[in-house]
């Protein structure tokens, strides 16, 4: 968890973060993304999996972070969008 953060927040990228999530916050997690462990991304709604990685092949803030996909995902605003760039 402390990696995505300190990532996003050496390139400056807006975010919440949420800490000592409620047991009933995990169970909605885990019906959004399959699992219940931080962190988990989301951008405009679409789930992007947690530090290095995800349920989908390109999942993961810092390899998003990495290629640049997620700052051009951050500049839309339609989710169909957004999927669509994160996943290429």
């Amino acid at each position: 968890m402390q990696k995505s953060r300190a990532a996003l927040q050496g390139k400056q990228i807006e975010h919440v973060y949420h800490c000592n999530m409620a047991d009933q916050d995990r169970t909605e997690l885990a019906k959004i993304v399959g699992k219940t462990s931080v962190p988990q991304g989301f951008v405009n709604g679409i789930p992007i999996g947690g530090c290095n990685d995800g349920p989908k092949p390109w999942h993961g803030i810092l390899p998003l972070l990495n290629s640049g996909k997620l700052e051009k995902a951050l500049q839309v605003d339609d989710p169909a969008e957004t999927e669509k760039i994160l996943s290429q």
